[in-house]
């Protein structure tokens, strides 16, 4: 996500490898992921409308790809020990993408708060994750 951030930072389409633009997902991973996706998808575009179009414009091109990176890196940053720490990320990236493609700025807006919580977790849990290995090296000396 950090490349189709830059992408769209400087208004250019992403070209990925020949290779990947011809897989498939297995049959069966596809239906599933169409399943289980299908009714998000569904409410997002009953709602989603273009709307607060100055979010959307040239001239936010580059916050807009600024959002989308930083999701994107909180996204990949590992968080031992913990499940399900990309969640956050992942769905703040969703929010950005969605807006993106509806041009829907409030979406767009949804997604930057979105991103700073994502961000503000995943810095919580390395922190803490800092402070319980500090406390348990201080304990057994």
């Amino acid at each position: 996500s950090v490349l189709l951030a830059l992408a769209v930072a400087v208004n250019r389409p992403l070209r990925l490898p020949g290779w990947l633009g011809r897989r498939n997902l297995p049959p069966r991973a596809a239906e599933l992921l169409q399943r289980w996706s299908g009714g998000a998808f569904r409410r997002i575009a009953a709602i989603a409308r273009p709307r607060w179009i100055a979010f959307t414009g040239r001239g936010a091109r580059i916050v807009n790809g600024a959002f989308l990176a930083i999701a994107g890196l909180a996204l990949i940053a590992p968080v031992p020990l913990v499940s399900f720490d990309n969640v956050l990320p992942a769905a703040a990236v969703v929010l950005l993408a969605w807006g993106l493609r509806l041009r829907d700025g409030a979406l767009l807006a949804t997604g930057y708060a979105a991103t700073v919580v994502a961000v503000g977790s995943v810095v919580l849990l390395w922190w803490g994750g800092a402070e319980l290995v500090r406390w348990l090296f201080a304990s057994i000396q």
